[in-house]
């Protein structure tokens, strides 16, 4: 594991109550490489890629990284 993603999920994850599908340190690893990738395009070409369209998909990689909530019966 990168010692910079150390905490990065984990802890956030654990205090706000939420339960990941995948281990902490996985999801941590996946997200510096989404936003790696991501900041290597906007440097290439920001108009491309603009910064909202960017922090959209790295939301989206946060939230289908959640496992779901139960729904009331």
């Amino acid at each position: 594991m990168r010692p910079s993603s150390v905490g990065v999920v984990p802890e956030p994850a654990a205090a706000q109550g939420v339960k990941l599908r995948f281990p902490a340190e996985q999801v941590a690893a996946a997200l510096g490489g989404i936003i790696n990738g991501l900041a290597f395009e906007r440097a290439i070409d920001p108009d491309a890629l603009p910064e909202q369209l960017a922090a959209f998909f790295v939301s989206v990689l946060v939230r289908e990284s959640l496992e779901p909530e139960p729904r009331p019966a």
